[in-house]
């Protein structure tokens, strides 16, 4: 949909959720729902031996069952794809979830550029297709520069993704201890204090 990263999907536990996928791109594409428990057809790690042909449509149907922060790229030539930005994420809420003052779900990327022609940069060597590579410019939802505005004393729900295909953040807030109240596997029963998430 023309953004880096792609549309923010919302959701409910038991909500069913419809996807109308066009691709416009000149070879195959699946869309994997990283995280998600649904059936094979709709996830795009299975469908990559029946894929999304250029110029063809496809409807991805599927119930949310759990809460959780995801996110969402293709399978075929994934690293490649991901680096240019097709990727997104998606959020489910919980019946009883609490609600934050700010919510702020984060994709932290970074992408190789060429220096001549500041284009994502080729991959150059078997190894870094197997191993990945640090990219020499940093995104926060595909921006160079994100700033949020927070108001002191505002509860803040960071909800990270890292679609980078090679590096660890590590992520802190100068001068507060953080909470971490989930991970992947979603809601922890009991949050626990710290200094870093990485």
């Amino acid at each position: 949909n023309e953004s880096v990263p792609g549309p923010l999907i919302e959701a409910n536990v038991g909500d069913t959720v419809i996807v109308h996928f066009r691709n416009d791109l000149d070879e195959p594409l699946t869309i994997h729902w990283h995280g998600i428990r649904l059936d094979s057809d709709m996830d795009g790690g299975m469908q990559m031996l029946d894929p999304i042909l250029p110029g063809e449509s496809f409807d991805y149907i599927f119930t949310v069952p759990d809460a959780g922060f995801y996110w969402y790229h293709p399978h075929l030539a994934g690293a490649k794809l991901i680096e240019r930005g097709l990727y997104g994420r998606m959020i489910v809420h919980a019946p009883d979830e609490v609600t934050a003052d700010c919510d702020l779900p984060i994709a932290l990327d970074d992408i190789l550029l060429d220096e001549d022609t500041l284009q994502v940069a080729p991959v150059d060597s078997d190894m870094m297709q197997l191993m990945g590579r640090l990219g020499t410019l940093l995104l926060a939802n595909g921006k160079i520069d994100r700033r949020y505005g927070i108001t002191a004393g505002e509860t803040v729900l960071l909800r990270l993704v890292n679609p980078s295909n090679a590096r660890y953040w590590d992520v802190y807030v100068e001068g507060q201890e953080m909470q971490v109240v989930a991970t992947d596997g979603g809601w922890l029963p009991e949050p626990y204090a710290a200094a870093s998430v990485v």
